[in-house]
């Protein structure tokens, strides 16, 4: 992802293509809760749920790409600017293969058929979305 440098926002000073504003953090990371808050409509301590694959029904999206810090502390979370689209499009390939539905801009909900749905989980199965760090329970 691509920002532009806006220095009248000292808290966030970056600001994407369509004008939304991100926290750069000392690294050059960017920081995991604008990125939450503005691309996946969640809190940061919801979004960086889907990071890792540790806790119980979600996924490992961020296998793969550049994180900083603990997920468990979503406050000092951040992604490396370049992997913040990669992340995102997982994001919302893993809402349509849970939900089994898309909505477009307008608002209108597309059903996804299993042939597409089977081709999503291929996918997300690529990237490691399904490789969780969760136990394993053990069987009786």
């Amino acid at each position: 992802m691509k920002f532009e440098r806006d220095d009248m926002f000292s808290l966030a000073p970056l600001v994407d293509d369509k004008g939304r504003h991100y926290s750069e953090q000392d690294n050059g990371f960017i920081d995991f809760g604008g990125v939450s808050h503005q691309l996946m409509s969640k809190q940061s301590q919801y979004g960086s749920r889907y990071v890792d694959g540790t806790i119980e029904g979600y996924p490992n999206l961020g296998n793969g790409l550049r994180f900083q810090g603990d997920p468990a502390d979503y406050h000092s979370l951040g992604i490396h600017p370049d992997d913040i689209d990669e992340f995102i499009r997982r994001y919302h390939t893993y809402q349509a293969f849970k939900l089994g539905y898309v909505e477009d801009d307008e608002g209108n909900v597309h059903e996804i058929d299993e042939d597409v749905r089977e081709g999503i989980r291929v996918y997300l199965d690529s990237v490691g979305a399904f490789d969780t760090k969760q136990p394993k329970s053990e069987s009786a």
